[in-house]
Order: C-alpha cells, then sequence, then structure tokens
C-alpha cells in the first residue's frame, strides 16, 4: 500500500516537472504556441539538449554499421563507423619464439616472481616498448545543413531502444521539422528521413566529410590526430552525383591481408522538389521529404571498387521510410525484447528529460527514486 502511494505521487511530481519543462521552454523562446511534443519511447529516453561532443550523442546501429547522431537541428553531423574499420598501422610483428626457453618462464612463475617473468617474455621480443594493435576508428561523416528560417525552438531529441531509431524534432516560424535515423538489421544500411511542416518546406544541404575532432578537444590532441591522420589516409575524394554522394579514401600503410580502402555512399531520395550537385556537396531545395540511404563497404582488393554494388542494392529497396523500418524493427524488436530487467517501476518516469535526471543525481544527497 505504501509502495503504490509513492507511486502516485512520484507520478503526479513527474507530470508537474513535464509540463514545467514545457512552459519553461515556451517562455524562454518567447513562443506562443508549443509544437506537438515528439513521442516519448518507452524502452528509451529523451533529451532537451543537442551534444557538444561525440560522447553526448544519440547512437544506433546493427552490429556491422554504426552511427552516433550529434542532434543539432540545423548543422548536424551524423559519425558513421563500421566493425571491421581498424586504421592498418603496418606489417604486423610476429610473436616471439619463446618456447626454446619456455621451461625458463615456468621456472619464474613458479617462484612466484612474476614481475620477473612478465618482464623476461617481455625482453625476449626484443620490443622497446608496448605496441599497440590497429586502432578502431570512424569512417566519414554525414552533414546536414538545414536552410531556411533559422529559428530553433522546442527542440526534443531521443533514442528508442526497441527501434533503434534515433529522432531529432524542433520547430522553427514556418513549422515543425524533424530527423530520424535507424540502421537497418534486414537491409544492412543506415536510413535517414528528413520531414517539414508541409508541401515544399524542406530545404537543406549534405555531404561526406573525414571525421573531424571536435573543438572541445585539447588543441594538441587534435595536432596529434591530423598529424597521424595524413600519415595514414590518403587519396580522400568525395563526389556529388545527379542523387548521391560517393566517399573514398586509401589507406597508406595497408598490409596483406587488412584493408586497403574505404567507400561509403549517400543515395537519396525527395518527395518533390530538386536535388542539384555541386563539388562534394548535394543541395535540395522545395522538398515535401527527404530519404537518405547511407552505405559502407571496406576495400582489401583497392583494384576492386564496390560503389557499384552499393548503389544498385540501394535502387533495389522500397523508398518509403516505414516500409524500411518495418522490416528492421521485425529483426531488432525481437533481439531487444528476449531480456527485461524490472525493478520498481513509477509512472511516467520514461518522460522525464534526461539532462533532468542526471541533474538530480548530481545532488549531494538527494533521493532519486527513478529508475532510468
Amino acid at each position: 500500500m505504501k509502495l503504490h502511494a509513492a507511486q502516485n505521487t512520484f507520478s503526479k511530481i513527474l507530470t508537474c516537472l513535464i509540463a514545467v519543462s514545457v512552459l519553461a521552454t515556451t517562455l524562454a523562446t518567447g513562443s506562443t504556441t508549443v509544437a506537438a511534443p515528439l513521442p516519448v519511447p518507452e524502452r528509451g529516453f529523451i533529451s532537451s539538449q543537442p551534444a557538444t561532443t561525440w560522447e553526448e550523442g544519440l547512437i544506433t546501429g546493427n552490429g556491422t554499421i554504426g552511427a552516433n547522431v550529434l542532434s543539432r537541428p540545423l548543422d548536424e553531423t551524423v559519425v558513421f563507423t563500421h566493425e571491421r574499420l581498424f586504421l592498418p598501422d603496418g606489417k604486423p610483428i610476429m610473436p616471439p619464439n619463446i618456447a626454446p626457453r619456455l621451461f625458463e618462464l615456468r621456472r619464474l612463475i613458479e617462484r612466484g616472481l612474476y614481475k620477473q617473468a612478465t618482464q623476461f617474455a617481455f625482453d625476449q621480443s626484443t620490443q622497446e616498448d608496448f605496441m599497440y594493435p590497429d586502432p578502431f576508428v570512424p569512417a566519414f561523416d554525414l552533414r546536414v545543413k538545414m536552410d531556411g528560417d533559422q529559428t530553433v525552438r522546442d527542440y526534443m531529441r531521443s533514442t528508442n531502444f526497441q527501434t533503434g531509431v534515433t529522432t531529432v524534432q524542433w520547430t522553427n516560424n514556418v513549422g515543425t521539422f524533424a530527423r530520424k535515423l535507424f540502421v537497418s538489421r534486414k537491409d544492412g544500411l543506415a536510413v535517414m528521413q528528413i520531414t517539414g511542416p508541409g508541401k515544399g518546406k524542406v530545404n537543406c544541404r549534405m555531404t561526406l566529410t573525414p571525421r573531424m575532432l571536435s573543438d572541445k578537444v585539447d588543441s594538441k590532441k587534435i595536432e596529434k590526430s591530423a598529424t597521424l591522420f595524413k600519415s595514414h589516409v590518403s587519396d580522400i575524394k568525395v563526389d556529388a552525383q545527379p542523387s548521391a554522394i560517393t566517399y573514398r579514401n586509401s589507406y597508406t600503410k595497408a598490409y596483406p591481408g587488412s584493408i586497403h580502402a574505404l567507400e561509403g555512399v549517400a543515395q537519396v531520395v525527395t518527395d518533390g522538389g530538386t536535388i542539384t550537385p555541386k563539388g562534394p556537396t548535394l543541395s535540395i531545395t522545395g522538398a515535401n521529404s527527404v530519404l537518405i540511404f547511407i552505405d559502407i563497404e571496406l576495400i582489401h582488393d583497392p583494384r576492386k571498387s564496390k560503389m557499384k554494388d552499393m548503389q544498385q542494392a540501394i535502387a533495389a529497396l522500397p523508398k518509403d521510410f516505414d516500409t524500411l523500418l518495418k522490416g528492421h524493427v521485425a529483426i531488432h524488436g525481437d533481439l531487444f525484447n528476449r531480456v527485461k530487467l524490472n525493478t520498481v517501476h513509477f509512472n511516467l518516469s520514461y518522460q522525464i528529460f534526461i539532462e533532468v535526471k542526471l541533474n538530480m543525481h548530481r545532488v549531494p544527497g538527494s533521493f532519486y527514486p527513478f529508475p532510468f
């Protein structure tokens, strides 16, 4: 009975917090109308602020291709990765032949001289220092800049764990815009949809670029990263075609068995409007909505491009976001819902912005009964 009463009390508190947050946003922006709120996923979270660094991005993926959505309404960056994209750093070194002296190593271990045993094994390798394996690195960024009215209010973003869909929504003086993205387990690529408040309202520019470090990173780290990038990545080529952007780069320290190049494509389909290629950028004007297919391939034989194969595979797919999502959710939802962890649940707790939850946890001595 006490637990039930506490649940009801906290539900009322949460309802008030939601109402206050919406009112505060309205007063802060000077808006007299509030856009329809973004549907809140029961399994997932909502946020009221875009990411300032990649650590705060919305993460989604299908096990092979990953996407990190920084959720910036007017100047979006989506960082793409591939599960096997490890930067080649030269030919691998064969492990030392320690077999002839294995009895010495075992004798040290038997005597409990573990530190000496470790040093003995290291000395046999003739290494001067610890050697790192090929590092895991991003593929590229998808950049999307929204044209037209630059006002932003009623901003919300969310990740739905049950579907893998990330959503960014905001309102300006024209109306409400939204971008949704998921990485399909069925079709093996990422799909982004951009919608606006009515016919002909979506205007934007997009391109693919090498991953750029945030300006929040220390300048020395940026310089070190830039030096490493220049010494390992070459032949970067980004090209805008009538309805697609292609990306390719080579790896200068590739070795037999490693990847030698990376290829990616962003295929664009619009409902209405026009698409204009210019250099590495596609400009979209007057569209009702935009659908973008993003795929990545790792190239082990630099003489054999997979660009046409990717584009042909995309051409065979349906050009409807909901249809594509349905096929993905049938697989992803089954995987996600196989396991469930039940904790004390308070109604509406999942509807609180993640920033509010984190701030409540940061207050020393505070009691925070709401599960994430």
